[in-house]
């Protein structure tokens, strides 16, 4: 099977390896994958016959669905085995309030200018906030602590303009 190409429980076949109980979920037409309605079991012959008449070149079975009888191999392994390839850096607690600090410190002292400049009548460069926003949506997204304190800061807003 060497034009087999597999992803998780399903996996890419030709039409001519196809056999009866193999669960198919897809199928190939001319290189563009098409969902089909009704998944199932191959039961009978004449469906292979069918797919092969309709021009189907490849079909898309799922291994853990299709029956033991039909040639596919289920793995043993669950699919939470799965060892990532590179791990995410833990970062403490008061490392991420001292990174928060700095960021809140650096906005602050950039709203000041900005507000400083405004006053005087000078024109400010607005990209200056591009990095800071940045970070700042960042930092935001990584800790969920900080996600949910947003949310709730949005609730709150959204009643008081009610």
């Amino acid at each position: 099977m060497n034009d087999v190409v597999e992803s998780n429980h399903v996996m890419k076949i030709p039409i001519d390896k196809l056999v009866l109980g193999m669960f198919v979920t897809a199928i190939d037409r001319q290189q563009s994958k098409v969902d089909i309605l009704n998944p199932g079991k191959i039961k009978h012959h004449d469906a292979i016959i069918k797919l092969k008449n309709s021009n189907v070149t490849t079909v898309w079975v799922d291994i853990e669905r299709s029956s033991d009888n039909c040639g596919l191999f289920k793995s043993d392994k669950p699919n939470d085995s799965i060892k990532p390839l590179a791990r995410k850096a833990t970062v403490t607690r008061d490392a991420r309030q001292l990174q928060a600090k700095n960021l809140l410190a650096e906005a602050k002292g950039l709203i000041q200018k900005v507000l400083a400049e405004t006053y005087e009548g000078k024109a400010f460069d607005i990209t200056q906030f591009d990095g800071l926003a940045d970070k700042m949506i960042e930092t935001v997204m990584d800790n969920e602590d900080a996600f949910k304190c947003i949310l709730a800061l949005r609730t709150k807003d959204c009643l008081v303009l009610k």
